[in-house]
């Protein structure tokens, strides 16, 4: 059974590793620290112990917060919204992709 629960300081090495086994020429990732006080939510998919995903979510109650965020666009299209999110890390273990895990982390 797969279980989706927060991400503990313990996990963050493993989950370091399946996010940079889908990178190319060795390059590097800073895991989000689960802070949902201040709107960043990361969650990790378990299958009897062994970690197979991860997501990282962040909110934010202004649209000019997600464009300081994402760094890729200077005006979302504006959304009548009381918050937002951007998901700025979303994966599976590559020996676990296809499952549905990342559908499940969704």
């Amino acid at each position: 059974m797969l279980i989706i629960r927060p991400l503990t300081a313990a996990d963050r090495e493993l989950v370091k590793s399946i996010i940079t086994a889908h990178f190319t020429g060795g390059g590097s990732y800073n895991v989000p620290t689960n802070n949902e006080g201040n709107g960043t939510f990361v969650r990790v998919a378990e299958r009897n112990g062994a970690l197979l995903g991860v997501i990282a979510l962040s909110t934010y109650t202004a649209p000019a917060q997600l464009c300081e965020a994402m760094h890729l666009i200077d005006t979302p299209d504006p959304v009548d919204a009381t918050w937002y999110g951007h998901v700025h890390a979303g994966y599976a273990a590559p020996a676990h992709t296809g499952e549905g895990i990342g559908s499940r982390l969704l």
